[in-house]
């Protein structure tokens, strides 16, 4: 079945790919790269740095709320380690790895903050496409959308306690047992740490809207206010886990949302697939290495 699932995925990820060609152009596109202002990539390439510490950031802050000793090196790992097994996963599930880097801690729960870190995440670039909605579909809509955010983020620790509202008889089973312990994690999910955790994750969505700004200014004038408006939406591709590493789906929805804003298809596609590139496949590519080295060496 699963072999299925992945050949499904890979005759989806090629008509995608075909179809994406077939919209941009070979030649425009490579006419468009070589015109490409240089100077605008390296200045979104040398925001990289602060992206992963961003992200180390409020991971290193969750898992040493939840107890866990190690220090902020190993957060490293563990985010470098997601990221590169995240790439060939569905929705980015092989960030579950993260939890290989932690003996201080229960395995079981630290997988279920993985979980709670991507679902924040989550709902932070949710929160800033309440700025699309409000701009396409007006107030009452984006205030709705905004209000289910908010709720959503402040009941996050309740979900993790699922096992709570199992009926009294299943309580011996390993099921139940390995539910409880994913709950254990939610004891860190404060409406302060909360308060925390999302701010710093809204923190680094802004500094990669930045990116795709400048990204798509390499190839073509465009304003702050489209990045601000577009991108969240296009990330939203990420949940959909119809193709191989999000190829082929990412550059077509920017390339349907970027139309709104009249930027050429080239711009659209290579400024969505340049931003994975830089901010999650070589990092992934990084720490797939890393994890290669420490495997060797034990």
């Amino acid at each position: 079945m699963k072999k299925l699932f992945f050949l499904l995925k890979v005759i989806l990820t090629l008509i995608l790919v075909i179809y994406l060609i077939k919209s941009i152009g070979v030649r425009d596109t490579f006419e468009t790269i070589i015109t490409g202002n240089i100077n605008k990539f390296l200045l979104a390439c040398s925001m990289i740095p602060l992206f992963l510490c961003l992200k180390v950031l409020k991971w290193h802050l969750m898992i040493r709320d939840a107890g866990a000793k190690e220090d902020f090196s190993t957060s490293i790992k563990a985010v470098l380690f997601g990221l590169g097994f995240g790439i060939f996963t569905p929705a980015r599930a092989g960030e579950i790895m993260r939890v290989s880097c932690y003996s201080s801690i229960n395995k079981i729960m630290t997988g279920g903050l993985v979980v709670v870190d991507r679902l924040i995440d989550l709902i932070t670039i949710l929160l800033l496409g309440t700025y699309f909605v409000l701009q396409h579909f007006g107030f009452f809509y984006a205030s709705n959308l905004f209000l289910l955010n908010i709720i959503l983020l402040l009941i996050l620790g309740r979900a993790l306690n699922i096992h709570k509202y199992f009926p009294s008889k299943h309580k011996d089973t390993k099921f139940y047992r390995f539910i409880e312990k994913i709950g254990e994690g939610s004891k860190i999910l404060t409406t302060r740490n909360l308060v925390i955790y999302s701010g710093i994750s809204i923190l680094n969505w802004m500094l990669v809207i930045l990116q795709f700004y400048l990204l798509l200014n390499m190839y073509y004038f465009s304003t702050i206010n489209v990045a601000i408006s577009s991108l969240p939406i296009i990330q939203l591709s990420n949940l959909i886990p119809v193709t191989i590493a999000g190829i082929g789906l990412r550059e077509n929805l920017s390339i349907y949302i970027l139309q709104i804003y009249a930027i050429p298809n080239q711009v659209a596609a290579l400024s969505a697939f340049i931003l994975y590139f830089i901010d999650i496949f070589i990092p992934g590519l990084i720490g797939l290495l890393v994890f290669g080295l420490r495997r060797s060496i034990k």
